[in-house]
């Protein structure tokens, strides 16, 4: 399973649970990763997010500005969501996001 339709299931499963501005942002923090929309859930790693995250710590491409660390600690949040749903659901063993980190600067 691809990372994009992961997302698909989860966001799914969540709907139902959540009221329509939560689900809302849940969409939006997790656009910064639809760049491994494409890829195999198990071929991800935490670099991969981790990258990510950085990236726009930097510099976010909406804004061209550092993202806050609130909205990265979102962005985290939401992925890292997204893999306790396969894990619970046995589709990976393991969650890549449980690690990643907010950079200091």
């Amino acid at each position: 399973m691809c990372f994009g339709k992961l997302c698909q299931h989860w966001l799914k499963y969540k709907k139902p649970l959540l009221k329509e501005k939560q689900y809302k942002s849940y969409e939006t923090n997790l656009k910064p990763f639809a760049v491994l929309n494409n890829t195999p859930v198990c071929k991800l790693v935490k670099s991969d997010f981790q990258q990510i995250i950085n990236d726009y710590a930097r510099r976010n491409p909406n804004t061209g500005k550092p993202s806050s660390k609130k909205t990265l600690r979102d962005f985290r949040l939401t992925a890292r969501q997204v893999f306790d749903f396969a894990v619970e659901n046995r589709i990976l063993e393991y969650n890549p996001v449980t690690y990643v980190q907010i950079p200091k600067n």
